[in-house]
């Protein structure tokens, strides 16, 4: 009976998995089952999901990772929990320092730097991260001051 269920439960995850990726088992990958959605709050008003979503990100990982992505079981593989900033540091040279966040630095979809992190992240790679309040002044493209009247 043991062997019954084990064949059935197999049988019963391969036509789930046809059904969601295809006939074709070379190509079914877990990012294709397991995404992120970065979306604001404001996303889950239909008619500003697409300005509120950054981005659409397939992931490895899941909760037991080091590239941790966990998913709720039971409910899909959607991602609910990662890790939205990776850093490396020389503590002895700290201007050496580099950096990710998932999406961008900016919380405003009109900004350039809403969502031009995205792909860096992705595909897992670095900025550099100017850290002393030099070399920061130096790699600065622009400030912005905010003074109270």
């Amino acid at each position: 009976a043991r062997d019954d269920v084990m064949l059935d439960a197999l049988d019963d995850a391969l036509k789930n998995l046809r059904d969601r990726l295809g006939d074709d088992p070379s190509a079914w990958t877990w990012g294709s089952l397991h995404t992120v959605t970065f979306a604001g709050p404001l996303a889950m008003i239909a008619d500003l999901t697409p300005l509120f979503t950054a981005g659409i990100a397939e992931v490895g990982g899941d909760a037991h990772t080091i590239a941790q992505a966990a998913f709720e079981p039971g409910a899909g593989f959607g991602v609910d929990v990662l890790a939205s900033w990776r850093m490396i540091v020389d503590l002895a040279d700290p201007d050496t320092a580099l950096g990710v966040h998932t999406t961008g630095q900016s919380g405003n979809p009109v900004s350039a730097h809403w969502s031009d992190q995205l792909a860096l992240w992705r595909e897992g790679r670095h900025h550099r991260m100017p850290f002393t309040p030099e070399a920061v002044a130096a790699a600065a493209s622009g400030v912005l001051r905010m003074r109270p009247r």
